[in-house]
């Protein structure tokens, strides 16, 4: 999931785009007054914008539009005006690494988007961003005064498509790595890399600030003997907790097989039981003393900062720095 400012309904005011886990994409519109409730972005048939895989709120489950079709779930959906209309289009990025186009037939302001979503190349081959694509973004990234995408990838690296048709008719040449995926551990992100083009420093070219995961791995320390014994005791407690907490939460599952509606009622409702209650928060206590004395690898997220160096005049070669 990833956040675009900008003016979908030309209304003078900043709204936010962004595509969600259930496979769609919201629009919160902007005012004087702030962002209003969101809302979904609907094509001129009045249906979701969405690929072959969504989440449906009312069935409760993922679905497929169409069993024939490769299953693409969309992560990221971007305004921008594809063909210098004066009016913003879709791009629509899969989590497998697709990325699609949705033409805007209408106007600034009362946006008609096609029904279809017709596949981005790269290269002449369709849009494939190397280990699945988070967000792209657009970014005269070279200067040529043409706009290119730059993503980020989940399995770490960051890709530049440069565009190398004219305004109004992008055409997009094969990635070019601007970051590789970090291969050694406390190195930098090492997946689910979100990626923001900015003069960050401010000194006239592009850098890459970059959000992802890494792994930490706490170095565990010599126990005492009494520790050693607490922390048996702790293990034997929480195993014990953590069954009858299964056992319970099976049993209100079998109850309800098949009823999602009587599921929740019935779980919601166990959950605000006085001993349940008791019971997680005593699991949660166990489980921090647990993680104290035996410290487990935990994945972090983090932003890092990523200059551009241009000393031999190539564009794609930032260099880490800071995290």
């Amino acid at each position: 999931m990833s956040l675009q400012f900008a003016d979908f309904n030309a209304d003078g005011h900043e709204d936010i785009v962004t595509a969600i886990w259930e496979g769609t994409v919201f629009l919160l519109p902007g005012s004087a007054d702030g962002f209003g409730q969101p809302e979904y972005i609907r094509d001129a048939k009045d249906e979701l914008i969405i690929l072959s895989r969504f989440y449906d709120v009312k069935a409760r489950a993922y679905v497929s539009t169409d069993e024939s079709k490769p299953v693409e779930h969309l992560v990221s959906g971007m305004v921008w005006d594809w063909d210098k209309d004066g009016d913003l289009d879709l791009i629509l990025g899969a989590k497998d690494g697709q990325v699609y186009l949705r033409l805007n037939e209408g106007k600034a302001g009362a946006p008609k988007f096609a029904s279809e979503n017709t596949p981005l190349l790269a290269g002449g081959k369709k849009f494939n961003v190397p280990g699945g694509s988070t967000a792209p973004r657009t970014v005269d990234w070279d200067g040529d005064g043409l706009t290119d995408l730059v993503c980020g990838s989940f399995k770490g690296g960051a890709y530049w498509y440069r565009n190398v048709g004219k305004a109004g008719a992008p055409v997009f040449a094969s990635p070019v790595a601007l970051v590789k995926p970090v291969q050694a551990k406390n190195a930098g992100p090492e997946t689910g890399w979100y990626v923001e083009p900015t003069d960050f420093d401010g000194d006239g070219d592009l850098d890459l600030v970059i959000g992802g995961f890494f792994t930490q791995h706490p170095k565990a320390r010599q126990l005492s003997t009494a520790e050693k014994k607490r922390l048996s005791d702790v293990d034997a407690e929480l195993t014990r907790l953590d069954k009858k907490w299964r056992n319970q939460y099976t049993a209100i599952r079998e109850k309800t097989k098949g009823d999602q509606d009587a599921f929740t009622e019935k779980y919601t409702a166990w959950n605000r039981e006085k001993e349940v209650q008791q019971m997680n928060a005593e699991r949660r206590k166990l489980r921090a003393e647990q993680l104290e004395l035996r410290p487990r690898s935990k994945r972090q997220s983090g932003v890092w900062l990523y200059r551009r160096r241009d000393e031999a005049g190539d564009p794609a070669q930032p260099s880490r720095n800071g995290g």
